[in-house]
């Protein structure tokens, strides 16, 4: 965990902005630990192709991840249905 937080640290301060993919369990919770999940925000996508939709249209992750199998903790409140 240390080691990807350094690598987080040292892209962006090359003016990178990283974003991550079909992030599974394991992973999550690893970084969820170190605080990475966090920092990284609205740039943890659920496939590649979201990513790249996103990166090119300059679009955020979806706001409640766990609708969409990213996170099992919803990052806000649910919608109604």
């Amino acid at each position: 965990a240390q080691m990807l937080e350094e690598l987080v640290s040292e892209v962006a301060a090359l003016g990178v902005t990283l974003h991550l993919s079909d992030v599974k369990g394991p992973v999550r919770d690893v970084l969820r630990r170190a605080g990475i999940w966090q920092r990284l925000g609205d740039r943890v996508h659920t496939s590649t192709n979201d990513a790249v939709a996103a990166i090119r249209g300059h679009l955020s992750a979806p706001h409640d991840q766990r609708r969409f199998g990213i996170d099992e903790h919803p990052t806000a409140p649910m919608e109604k249905r």
